[in-house]
């Protein structure tokens, strides 16, 4: 039986282990204070009131959510809420270019009063957030940090929905209707009953900015409502070929209008 004394001889605490945790544990002390030495302060500008959130150091998405809140002297509308990131602006200027070019090349009437429209809209990068503070909190992917300059949109309840088309040199816009849908509003638009209304295909753009199209509409019983501030765009018929993903352009960059 091996004795007491030989067994403590042949214990060993592990000394490599130990270093490399020594060593873990001071990078990460290290890289802290210096992370915490290179904060930079974040500055939250609300619009449309011009009133200014200033922070310290990086701050969660959440408080300054309820920072702005609890400033707005009007009720929010959340879904229109938008967190705009104005270092990222000429992506957005690039994408609208973009898209002005293919519908001066193409030069019909119809694209020249889609060109009107969009030139008559502002434009914005907008970081996907989520607005709504219940599903914010507590959700930490769902929370990011921010940091450094970003503008904050708190919109009140548009009472209206608007439309983009061909047809027209200025963007439509249309009153709120309850009980009604993607239907009765292009009937409207076109002064058809509903079951007549001539549009198959259009492309929709919620106040969340979450945007799909609708194909089918003519003959479909599938019910597609809007939120108010939505956007519909009837889209341009017979593109040509090299021409194909323009109206899918033209929807992602109204996504992305900024209702000031």
């Amino acid at each position: 039986m091996m004795s007491f004394r030989k067994s403590l001889k042949l214990f060993k605490p592990f000394p490599d282990n130990l270093k490399i945790f020594s060593l873990a544990l001071m990078f990460f002390v290290a890289n802290d204070s210096k992370a915490q030495e290179t904060a930079f302060p974040t500055y939250i500008t609300l619009l449309p009131s011009q009133a200014l959130l200033s922070y310290s150091q990086n701050v969660r998405w959440g408080q300054v959510l309820l920072d702005a809140y609890s400033q707005s002297e009007s009720d929010v509308y959340a879904l229109g809420v938008s967190l705009i990131d104005p270092h990222k602006q000429p992506m957005i200027e690039v994408q609208k270019q973009r898209v002005l070019r293919q519908l001066m090349l193409l030069n019909t009437p119809e694209t020249l009063n889609v060109a009107r429209q969009i030139n008559s809209l502002k434009f914005a990068y907008q970081k996907p957030v989520e607005s709504s503070l219940i599903k914010v909190q507590g959700h930490q992917k769902r929370n990011p940090l921010l940091n450094q300059e970003y503008w904050l949109y708190l919109p009140e309840r548009p009472e209206y929905i608007k439309l983009v088309s061909p047809k027209k040199e200025n963007i439509t816009s249309l009153n709120i209707k309850y009980n009604v849908e993607l239907r009765d509003y292009l009937a409207d638009f076109s002064g058809m009953n509903k079951g007549d209304q001539p549009y198959n295909t259009v492309w929709i753009i919620q106040a969340d900015r979450k945007t799909y199209q609708v194909n089918e509409l003519t003959w479909s019983d599938k019910i597609h409502y809007l939120s108010p501030g939505a956007i519909v765009f009837t889209g341009l018929q017979d593109l040509p070929y090299e021409f194909r993903n323009l109206n899918g352009d033209i929807a992602q960059l109204l996504s992305h209008r900024l209702e000031l």
